[in-house]
């Protein structure tokens, strides 16, 4: 190997791990929220980053690397479903990867759990593909448009989706409690 690959080589590692490191928690979470096991979501977590560095040099836009990586993961978790044929999670466990503030007093922490709980309620009611936006798009703060690149759909239809699961939220948190509009400000 000569001196020039070796230093490529090596800009080619640190690179990749300089990327990695800005979502890897990030994309840990997502797994374990669509594994609910921790070791096997250790172990997809490895098979996904082992994917994406072998294909590290196929990326052609590194604004992109998020939303690449995130769909590695999201392939490889599906298919170890596939593979051994477990469902996959509800809702509810995308949901408790919300955490409140740890300098909120008591009071504001009550009320942002029981704003929370009327919104788990709510994202209930829709569609899943509804609901898998609405997750990526607040709770592990994606745009829009890579949402649309891990879901494989086109980014008007996302924003489409988006919009309408709103609406959809709000009309629900109003009709459950009138008094509740401000609670759906959460959501923008």
């Amino acid at each position: 190997m000569k001196f020039i690959d070796i230093l490529k080589s090596k800009k080619r590692k640190n690179h990749f791990e300089e990327q990695i490191s800005i979502v890897y928690k990030d994309l840990y979470k997502f797994i374990y929220s669509i594994i609910k096991n921790q070791n096997l979501a250790e172990d997809i977590l490895q098979q996904t980053l082992m994917k994406a560095y072998e294909k590290f040099d196929t990326i052609q836009d590194i604004k992109k690397f998020k939303s690449w990586v995130f769909t590695i993961a999201k392939n490889e978790s599906l298919s170890w479903i596939r593979k051994y044929n477990r469902e996959i999670p509800s809702e509810d466990t995308y949901l408790e990867l919300l955490a409140g503030s740890s300098e909120d007093i008591p009071e504001e922490l009550l009320i942002k759990r029981e704003i929370k709980e009327q919104i788990k309620e709510s994202i209930k009611i829709l569609n899943s593909v509804d609901q898998e936006i609405i997750y990526l798009r607040y709770y592990y703060d994606l745009s829009l448009k890579e949402i649309a690149l891990i879901l494989n759909l086109n980014e008007n239809t996302v924003k489409t989706k988006h919009k309408r699961a709103k609406k959809q939220i709000y009309t629900h948190l109003i009709c459950a409690d009138p008094s509740f509009e401000v609670a759906a400000a959460v959501i923008d």
